[in-house]
């Protein structure tokens, strides 16, 4: 196996917990304090895939100190701290936008008309994320499988369209656009393989690029598809979890997990 160079996780349900819920503060310190330490001394550094849009990502790798590109809006957009740079993926031309803006419309108006009980995240550049409201955190998982198959036939007679769902939200995405898409999209850039690269995902967005990775991890939290394919499931939840997966797999003596 090739040496590991970089570490890549989910935000929500890995690095962070879901939606809604307060973040552990003390393993967000303990990821920064592993990115200073990787920089120091040859490490694979941890950075971020996930379905939030660039400036949620920018703001989360400033707290966790990631030097490397990270993947936004399911691989859709990449965004590199380093240079305050963010790239679309080569795919998206003018008339995926266009297509992207009709879908941004109809699901608007079913909106509007309270037939989907959600809302669009805002920020996003290309690809769109719906949220349940009305729900508590406890009900947000179930919330969004129902509104997972909801949009699906809302959208069904709309070609070229891939939806998926986290933990927290449902993410429309153009067709061929995935986490695997945009894992491949930062190996161009950045000249890292993915079977130079630990994966850590919790839920079936991951799925596309954990199966790709060179060892696919995951915190307790995450759902049993992604645990039937990990080579490692930490048994810690969340950002804890990550810690553990960090400790397990660079050598590293001690990061905080309580």
């Amino acid at each position: 196996m090739k040496a590991i160079r970089l570490i890549i996780s989910d935000l929500e349900g890995c690095i962070t917990p879901n939606k809604g819920i307060p973040f552990d503060l003390d393993a967000l310190y303990e990821m920064a304090k592993y990115n200073q330490k990787a920089l120091e001394d040859n490490k694979p550094p941890l950075t971020i895939c996930s379905g939030r849009p660039q400036p949620y990502i920018e703001a989360i790798i400033r707290i966790i100190q990631g030097s490397m590109p990270a993947i936004c809006e399911n691989g859709a957009v990449i965004y590199i701290p380093t240079t305050d740079k963010t790239l679309i993926h080569p795919a998206i031309g003018f008339e995926v936008m266009e297509a992207m803006e009709k879908v941004k419309r109809i699901l608007t108006k079913e909106i509007q008309n309270k037939t989907l009980e959600a809302q669009i995240e805002p920020g996003k550049t290309v690809c769109i994320s719906l949220n349940p409201i009305g729900c508590s955190n406890e009900e947000l998982p179930n919330k969004v499988k129902e509104l997972h198959h909801i949009v699906s036939l809302k959208l069904e007679n709309i070609e070229n369209l891939n939806i998926t769902h986290s933990a927290s939200a449902v993410d429309v995405t153009p067709n061929g656009i995935d986490k695997f898409m945009g894992l491949k999209f930062l190996s161009e850039i950045t000249n890292i393989l993915p079977e130079e690269m630990i994966g850590i995902g919790d839920s079936a967005g991951d799925i596309s690029f954990l199966k790709e990775v060179a060892i696919p991890c995951c915190p307790n939290n995450s759902s049993p598809e992604v645990k039937n394919i990990a080579s490692y499931t930490s048994p810690y939840n969340n950002g804890k979890g990550v810690l553990d997966i960090l400790r397990k797999f660079t050598n590293v003596e001690r990061y905080e997990i309580s």
